[in-house]
């Protein structure tokens, strides 16, 4: 097994890295905020007579299809 080189960011890199990490806080509360508005219609429409029982189900579908749609470094676990 080879060790791993270290690599050095370039100032250029790390101010592209950080604005591209900002840029992703507005689209993740655009996302929860379109998923917090649809939540309700949604269930009324999957289950009319218990609808309000199901959005704990709903949720949890939404954050393990949200986490399974993460892209994933080559060998991590």
């Amino acid at each position: 097994m080879s060790a791993a080189i270290p690599t050095v960011m370039t100032h250029r890199q790390r101010v592209i890295g950080f604005a591209l990490c900002i840029a992703t806080i507005p689209l993740a509360v655009l996302d929860t905020d379109i998923v917090s508005s649809a939540t309700v219609p949604i269930v009324g429409d999957l289950d009319p007579a218990h609808g309000i029982d199901r959005i704990p189900w709903l949720i949890a579908a939404y954050q393990l299809a949200a986490t399974a749609a993460l892209p994933r470094r080559p060998g991590s676990v």
